[in-house]
């Protein structure tokens, strides 16, 4: 069965490189890519690479439609599996995120994303309970606009009852008042990172894996995969009972750092559809990260069978 995408707030990734990034000055840059992105699509294409079927649905600017219809239709040229386009277009432009690549670092300039209301959720209901069945996940990801969120979170959270209801998984990565709202709910998976994970307990998150266990643990009841990202230092999974510490050894040359949280979701997520423990399924989830993070190569180069082996067997998994 294909594991479902759903994108509230996708965007257009511009990924520009420059010698030297002079705030208020011109200069020429190089364009290195340019692709429909956002944390839902990222996680599609990372899955479709890895050769699982997907279903993209979401939003999509009416002018952008085109565009990322042939983005995530060509993945399964590209890789392995297969991806199914049902984004909704909406009148309203997609965001933008635009990447500088420099000598002084990543620079991030980030767009709003669409305003969405009641008619639109209750459009997206619709198409996802059109799509999933009972016992499919459904990757909710990526930013949820101020619009449905409001004071109460009822659209929202009216939203993602209604895909508990029918009998599918939810598997979140979003953060803040989004992640707020939906903490207590009975989830598959919930992906925050360390900061993450801090604001929603209003606390600043240092990395010490048995307090981070013990955090999200708190934070996230009901829970069942609790997967903490931690930028170099990998990652945590939690469940009730235990916790673990998944990392890379080797030497790490990062080349971009953008969507490698996506790509842990994904790798996180390929190893629970192959029915492979805990313990390979965040294995298999740091080694997605870090192959997204040592290239600039697209999903199907950069996640070849090839380069994930090499990348896997330099991941070491502890217990916390």
């Amino acid at each position: 069965m294909p594991i479902i995408t759903v994108s509230l707030s996708p965007a257009i990734d511009v990924t520009l490189q420059a010698d030297h990034l002079r705030i208020g000055e011109h200069q020429k840059v190089k364009l290195i890519s340019q692709s429909a992105a956002g944390k839902a699509i990222n996680v599609n294409r990372a899955l479709t690479a890895m050769g699982i079927p997907t279903k993209a649905t979401g939003f999509v600017g009416i002018s952008d439609a085109d565009f990322f219809r042939q983005q995530i239709m060509s993945q399964k040229l590209g890789g392995r599996g297969i991806a199914t386009y049902r984004l909704i277009s909406l009148d309203q432009p997609t965001r933008q995120n635009i990447t500088i690549l420099s000598a002084e670092g990543e620079t991030h300039l980030r767009m709003e994303g669409f305003a969405l209301g009641e008619l639109e959720m209750r459009r997206l209901s619709g198409e996802v309970r059109a799509v999933a069945s009972p016992g499919d996940v459904v990757v909710v990801a990526g930013s949820v606009p101020e619009s449905i969120l409001g004071e109460d979170a009822a659209l929202w959270m009216d939203f993602l009852r209604q895909i508990l209801q029918m009998g599918a998984r939810i598997a979140i990565d979003t953060s803040g008042a989004a992640l707020r709202a939906c903490c207590r709910e009975k989830l598959l998976v919930a992906k925050p990172n360390l900061t993450e994970l801090g604001e929603i307990s209003d606390e600043t998150m240092a990395f010490d894996p048995p307090t981070i266990a013990a955090k999200a643990r708190q934070i996230l009841p009901n829970t069942r995969h609790r997967v903490i990202s931690c930028g170099r230092n990998g990652a945590l999974w939690v469940d009730n009972k235990r916790a673990l510490w998944a990392h890379y050894d080797a030497p790490l040359r990062v080349l971009r750092t953008v969507g490698c949280g996506d790509y842990l979701l994904a790798g996180f997520l390929a190893g629970l559809y192959a029915e492979l423990t805990p313990e390979d399924s965040i294995r298999r989830g740091i080694t997605t990260a870090t192959a997204r993070a040592m290239s600039l190569s697209d999903a199907a180069e950069s996640l070849s069978p090839m380069d994930i082996r090499s990348i896997e067997a330099q991941v070491q998994v502890e217990s916390v």
